[in-house]
């Protein structure tokens, strides 16, 4: 089933019910193709995975244009603000700013 799939960087799977976003792709010698992940779903989130598309044969791409879009009906859209704002406080800063974490002040090393 996943031979005949094209995978890209960015993509998302579900792979052994749970569900990734490809951050690389290469080719294999046997003519598969070897995934690197990142986890996306609760169980194997912020985990990294390996998967061989010719071993792990039942690896589901997910079609973006098949998203349902639900309405929030939380009072002031209260779902959806915390939504967005988990998703922002869980994104990488990407200014030249020094950071203080929770027990470390950083600063990024220029490359």
């Amino acid at each position: 089933m996943s031979q005949t799939l094209a995978f890209a960087p960015g993509a998302r799977i579900v792979v052994r019910d749970a569900e990734w976003v490809i951050r690389r792709v290469d080719a294999c010698s046997d003519s598969g193709q070897q995934l690197t992940c990142d986890g996306v779903s609760e169980l194997v989130r912020s985990q990294e995975g390996v998967f061989l598309t010719s071993l792990d044969t039942e690896i589901q791409l997910l079609d973006p244009a098949k998203t349902k879009l639900t309405r929030d009906t939380s009072p002031a859209f209260a779902a959806s603000r915390l939504f967005i704002e988990s998703q922002l406080r869980q994104a990488a800063p990407s200014d030249d700013a020094i950071r203080v974490g929770h027990q470390a002040a950083m600063d990024s090393a220029p490359y």
